[in-house]
């Protein structure tokens, strides 16, 4: 059981085994990949397609003798009108398999995106952060967080896509690839692809990250970099040291700065979730009307949704300037929500418990900046 739920998330075999005594088996675990792909709160789902004569083209590999994913096509409706065609996906698994690259959605814009952009699509392509192992036919259900964005419209707002419930309407023949090498055949395949948009504002957060009434958000960045670690031989842990990242509009969008959080190497034991550390967070702004944000760790908590993922933060501002700063601020306080990934490694060796770079986690999140209102 164990086994099939790796095929989710290694995190859920825990949850599936205390929740199986209420449920059938097959019930939690469609429940439990429903949640692993999904994005982390601060998303919403904004549109949802189905595929029309989804097309996976498979190539006969010569070396090993078994077919190859090489590239996807499909149309796709939408779930609301099953005539009505909102778009096209097309994936090369060349890039896919050395890259993590899912795939493009082509959107087609409506009336008023057109008129703004002059384009009638626009585009979003996917980097996949998770995916059920299917190593057998090379397709399978994913979660990608958008890596680019090409012309402005409905694909512009585009932060994450899922694709779910994907079905091969037959498998490829392993015995005709034996006997017939280099052949290419295609494999009709159904599929629900689902599109996520950043929330303009901010996720409810557990009480110890909450914002005092009088202040409000400014704005929200999503950032995008590393955790780095090193191993305390004191405590037998890992610990954090720096936070790395940069900032953009929505991922894959614009990049506007940085972000950096150094945590100090004085507290022996997971500095960073001590409210005596002195280090700073700090947020900086590119621009002509940019700023710069710094704060000391006020609260930190796990987000129920994703215990996974490095913990929720609350920073209260103890430093800004820049032109906006003038204009909006003073600026009172920062949030680090929305996080995917930045966990220390869940076994160690001693060659990586003894390199003075010690552990790079790739993570992600979404910073809110606010302000106290004026009377």
């Amino acid at each position: 059981m164990a086994k099939d739920a790796a095929t989710c998330s290694h995190n859920c075999t825990v949850t599936l085994a205390v929740l199986a005594v209420a449920m059938t088996f097959s019930h939690l675990q469609f429940l439990m990949c429903s949640a692993v792909f999904t994005p982390p709160p601060g998303n919403s789902l904004a549109m949802r397609a189905i595929v029309l004569d989804g097309k996976l083209k498979y190539v006969c590999s010569e070396r090993s003798a078994q077919w190859r994913p090489l590239h996807v096509r499909a149309t796709l409706l939408s779930s609301e009108n099953h005539t009505k065609v909102i778009g096209f996906y097309s994936s090369n698994h060349n890039i896919y398999s050395s890259s993590s690259h899912t795939g493009t959605w082509t959107l087609k814009n409506n009336e008023g995106d057109m008129a703004e952009s002059n384009h009638a699509t626009s585009l979003v392509a996917g980097r996949r952060l998770v995916s059920t192992n299917d190593e057998k036919h090379g397709f399978s259900d994913f979660l990608a967080e958008a890596s680019s964005h090409l012309f402005d419209g409905s694909a512009r707002r585009v932060s994450y896509i899922s694709q779910t419930k994907t079905k091969l309407l037959k498998a490829p023949s392993r015995s005709r690839c034996r006997a017939d090498t280099d052949r290419m055949i295609s494999i009709p395949f159904t599929a629900v692809y689902n599109f996520w948009t950043q929330d303009t504002l901010p996720p409810q957060v557990p009480r110890p990250l909450m914002v005092p009434t009088e202040h409000h958000v400014v704005q929200g960045f999503f950032a995008k970099g590393v955790v780095r670690f090193r191993y305390d031989n004191n405590t037998k842990s890992w610990r954090e040291y720096r936070v790395l990242a940069r900032l953009y509009d929505v991922p894959g969008g614009l990049q506007l700065g940085g972000f950096s959080y150094s945590i100090s190497s004085t507290i022996s034991s997971q500095p960073s979730y001590s409210l005596d550390s002195p280090s700073l967070a700090c947020i900086n702004i590119n621009n002509p009307n940019g700023i710069r944000v710094c704060g000391k760790q006020k609260a930190v908590t796990s987000s129920s949704s994703q215990e996974s993922s490095l913990p929720w933060r609350l920073f209260q501002v103890t430093t800004s300037s820049g032109y906006m700063q003038k204009v909006l601020g003073p600026f009172s306080f920062i949030q680090m929500l929305s996080t995917w990934g930045g966990l220390p490694p869940q076994t160690s060796t001693s060659k990586m418990m003894s390199t003075p770079y010690g552990w790079k986690s790739q993570f992600s999140s979404i910073l809110w900046i606010y302000t106290k209102s004026r009377r």
